[in-house]
C-alpha cells in the first residue's frame, strides 16, 4: 500500500524489486525450486530483474487506476 501521491512508477519499481529479492533470493533457493541468483548467468539475472520491475510497475499502475475507479 502506498499514499495517493506516490508515483506509481517508483512505488511499483520498489514493489517489483522487493518481490524479486524475496522470490529469487530467498524463497526459491530455500524451497529448492531454483538456483540462487548469484549462481545464475548475468543474462538470466537481468531478465528476472527486468521482468519483476515491469510486473511491479504495471501492478502499481493498475492498482492506482482501480482505486480511482472503484475506491
Amino acid at each position: 500500500m502506498a499514499e495517493d501521491d506516490t508515483d506509481p512508477v517508483l512505488g511499483g519499481a520498489a514493489f517489483g524489486l522487493g518481490f524479486y529479492a524475496l522470490a529469487h533470493g530467498v524463497l526459491g533457493p530455500i524451497l529448492g525450486v531454483k538456483k540462487p541468483e548469484w549462481r545464475q548467468e548475468g543474462s538470466v539475472v537481468g531478465m528476472h530483474l527486468l521482468n519483476h520491475l515491469a510486473f511491479g510497475i504495471v501492478t502499481a499502475l493498475f492498482a492506482r487506476r482501480g482505486a480511482r475507479e472503484w475506491g
